[in-house]
């Protein structure tokens, strides 16, 4: 069976893609999006997660995360770009 996609319009096609890609990355994502007991295999959660939690406690209470004191020797925590500090969405 051969689809004819000249017939379709280029909204339609474009929706076709679309949707062609989300399954492709949710079939490539599919241990991590429904099994409960894996978890992420990169550096999300020994890196990025405790910078987000070094920032957003710091944010609780009242102070400017500039530094974190308990990673390594400390290390500048509100310069990291991979904080988002100054993103809106952070605070």
């Amino acid at each position: 069976m051969i689809i004819d996609f000249s017939r379709l319009g280029p909204r339609t096609l474009t929706g076709l893609c679309c949707l062609l890609i989300v399954l492709a990355v949710c079939a490539f994502h599919s241990q991590v999006l429904i099994q409960a007991d894996v978890t992420f295999p990169w550096d999300f959660t020994g890196y990025h997660y405790p910078l987000l939690v070094a920032y957003a406690d710091a944010i609780h209470a009242g102070e400017l995360p500039f530094w974190d004191p308990l990673t390594y020797c400390g290390r500048p925590l509100l310069a990291n770009p991979q904080v988002a500090g100054f993103c809106r969405r952070s605070f």
